[in-house]
């Protein structure tokens, strides 16, 4: 089965229209931060880590999951092909009822988006800021005193989920 990011779309669909979309915007509009080449390599990174941990099975067996409860399958999966995945993938389904925050994808991708940057970098505005869009991608950009991509405490989780994802294949 391939992915799924939402109920009527997979990931690489999600992530290829939403690249389709900045073309068009970065087109039409100026800025003076970036060069339009270099913004538009950035804004496609962003795309592609705003949604990485989607590419786990722990978040596919969540959504997947919601699915079926919903009672609506997917657009391209019925519900008996959403209860097959579930059945293959057992194990992960019940790491994510112990640990529901293993389905927490924007912090992750915040967290995986400080590999982009060199070493000596990895504490500038540009890094700062590409984690920050990233974190709060389903919120509102705000207090930045809690910016922290990192924390100890779900420093396990992160590497769990980095464990899972083919990073070749959703992160390019």
């Amino acid at each position: 089965m391939d992915w799924i990011s939402h109920d009527d779309r997979l990931l690489r669909e999600h992530l290829l229209g939403l690249k389709q979309v900045i073309d068009f915007i970065l087109d039409e509009k100026t800025q003076s931060f970036y060069s339009k080449e270099n913004l538009k390599k950035w804004v496609y990174r962003l795309i592609s880590y705003h949604d990485l941990a989607k590419a786990s099975s722990y978040f596919q067996v969540y959504l997947v999951n919601a699915l079926i409860l919903k009672g609506t399958g997917h657009k391209k999966f019925s519900i008996e092909e959403l209860r097959k995945f579930l059945d293959t993938n057992k194990e992960e389904f019940q790491e994510w009822k112990l640990s529901p925050e293993l389905k927490e994808h924007a912090l992750f991708g915040a967290w995986m988006s400080i590999s982009l940057f060199p070493e000596d970098s990895r504490y500038s505005l540009d890094a700062f800021l590409f984690s920050k869009i990233l974190k709060r991608h389903h919120g509102y950009l705000r207090d930045f005193a809690l910016a922290s991509t990192n924390p100890v405490d779900k420093r396990v989780n992160l590497e769990r989920i980095a464990k899972e994802i083919d990073l070749e294949k959703y992160a390019s």
